[in-house]
């Protein structure tokens, strides 16, 4: 499944997540739509000027119910599922960071040096990539962790 055709991959990616709720997964997918559709974006401008599906969004990732292993994992056991019909796969692996500045940031870890003002976490993803075709499967795996501001030495 094609990005191209994001309601059909976040319908195949997350409909079968377990948030407790089918409503949270409904809004789920359509979040999951919306990202797709307009990669880069922030939510607010991926939902067109629509202030109920923005505020729905917003509730769902606020939710205390939605738990985002479960999301992952979704996504991950889809994954699985398209690698089974690939004779040969490949794992590629990855460490990047991604950068805040908005209101959330402070409470987030450093990425730089001490002295720079950069605030984020670092994000190691594991991708599956056919080898004949070099289409990719899906992602597999995610580490996510903060850099703390100072480090804590233990004696």
């Amino acid at each position: 499944m094609s990005l191209f055709q994001p309601k059909q991959w976040s319908i195949e990616h997350f409909a079968h997540a377990d948030l407790g709720d089918i409503r949270r997964t409904n809004r789920l997918t359509l979040l999951a739509e919306q990202i797709a559709t307009f990669s880069g974006k922030s939510i607010a401008r991926t939902c067109n000027g629509i202030d109920a599906q923005r505020e729905g969004s917003y509730r769902l990732i606020r939710n205390k119910h939605v738990i985002p292993s479960v999301i992952r994992r979704a996504g991950f056991q889809c994954s699985v599922k398209k690698a089974r019909n690939f004779d040969e796969i490949l794992a590629i692996e990855d460490t990047t960071s991604l950068s805040y500045k908005h209101s959330v940031a402070q409470s987030l870890g450093k990425l730089g040096k001490t002295t720079d003002k950069s605030r984020g976490c670092w994000v190691h993803s594991t991708l599956l990539l056919d080898t004949l075709t070099t289409q990719t499967i899906g992602l597999i795996h995610q580490d996510w962790w903060l850099r703390h501001d100072k480090i804590i030495i233990n004696d």
